[in-house]
């Protein structure tokens, strides 16, 4: 049990110690510091979604920084004046079997099978739609896996290769 202590017991011992030797000093005004830059605000759920889908698709098999890429080319596209605006209009054009992201339209189905590379997807689409996360390919609006040799690559600009992926941006 511990002992009582009475009210005055603190008080006393506070007197005992005396006056500070020296006054402290006079507070100083904290300088005004800019405020670092805030995140872009997240994209709605389905956007997110369709960016996750579109990383899982064409790079569940290259980690982070290659499903990171795909996210990339198309948050570049909603942003450049020949695409759509949305990242799910982007992952989504094309017609008659033709799609800028073959996945979308081979007629398989499109839900993702492998949940842990799924939730990878979704956290990548997150940070890159959140503007936490690089882009790695600078600025790229195309890619192609390397084993082909698309038509349309002399017209572009290599970016980057990631993975499996070489990155290219078009002269606009």
């Amino acid at each position: 049990m511990r002992p009582a202590v009475t009210p005055l017991l603190p008080l006393a011992l506070l007197a005992s110690c005396g006056p500070d030797p020296e006054p402290a000093p006079a507070p100083v005004p904290v300088p005004e510091v800019a405020s670092a830059p805030r995140p872009a605000p997240a994209l709605p759920d389905a956007q997110v979604e369709c960016l996750a889908r579109a990383a899982y698709h064409e790079a569940r098999g290259e980690g982070r920084r290659g499903m990171a890429a795909v996210v990339h080319v198309v948050l570049n596209r909603a942003e450049a004046p020949a695409y759509p605006d949305e990242p799910c209009a982007v992952v989504e054009q094309g017609r008659g079997g033709r799609c800028q992201f073959s996945w979308f339209c081979d007629g398989l189905p499109d839900e993702p099978t492998n949940p842990v590379a799924y939730d990878r997807a979704l956290d990548v689409a997150e940070a890159a739609a959140s503007g936490t996360l690089p882009d790695p390919t600078d600025g790229a609006t195309m890619f192609h896996a390397k084993r082909v040799d698309p038509y349309w690559t002399d017209a572009a600009e290599k970016t980057a290769e990631v993975g499996d992926h070489v990155f290219y941006r078009l002269d606009e």
